[in-house]
């Protein structure tokens, strides 16, 4: 059995055993048509064409979520695919939270998380087969001429990868970079205060941004 295939099955096993497993039919892709952006939420699609790009998830490039709050970015950045008609993988050291994805709007019927630690490169491959957004978190003993055939791959199937914190040397084509963070209160009853949300300042950049930006970002 060859790795790819190893990846493959190790999936399917972790598939049918995960608590949302039973949502999933199949892990083929959407019905969307290949050069569409896949869709993201109005406050990133205001940004992207302020910086001169397509109003969406490009399929086949590389975007980048770093700095303070970054796995909300990215929760916020995919939460639009999911009740769009597109398929995500998690793939990343950094577990999504089932819960707060349901309040970020998520569509949890068309999320797959898995976990791919000792085989990081088949297992991404393997999943990028399948989705059309794939958030990953690259371990720092996969080599920069792994990661590049890696994400390559990904590419080739038309799969958008979001990748969490650094990428090993590897440049992004976009990099979402939280610069600054502000708790907003839900409530406040005496002395006891509550924090739903956070408000982002947002850095937009990466080898393919014609024109960098700043925007916020409330998350949560």
């Amino acid at each position: 059995m060859s790795s790819l295939e190893l990846a493959r099955e190790q999936l399917a096993q972790q598939l049918s055993q995960h608590k949302y497993g039973h949502h999933v039919v199949s892990l083929g892709k959407a019905s969307l048509p290949a050069h569409r952006a896949i869709a993201v939420g109005e406050q990133f699609v205001e940004v992207l064409q302020r910086a001169q790009l397509p109003p969406g998830l490009v399929r086949g490039r590389v975007y980048q979520c770093t700095g303070i709050a970054y796995v909300s970015i990215a929760v916020a950045l995919a939460q639009r695919a999911t009740t769009q008609g597109s398929w995500v993988g998690w793939c990343a050291s950094e577990h999504l939270n089932w819960s707060a994805a349901r309040n970020a709007g998520w569509c949890l019927e068309r999320v797959v998380q898995v976990s791919c630690a000792e085989h990081w490169c088949e297992a991404v491959v393997a999943l990028a087969s399948g989705v059309e957004v794939l958030v990953v978190s690259i371990p720092s003993h996969v080599s920069q001429s792994a990661l590049r055939r890696t994400v390559l791959s990904a590419a080739v199937q038309q799969c958008a990868v979001v990748a969490l914190g650094p990428m090993n040397g590897m440049s992004a084509d976009v990099v979402f970079t939280a610069t600054q963070r502000t708790w907003l209160k839900e409530n406040e009853l005496q002395e006891q205060v509550a924090f739903a949300s956070q408000k982002l300042s947002v850095h937009v950049g990466g080898r393919r941004v014609p024109s960098e930006q700043h925007f916020p970002l409330v998350v949560g």
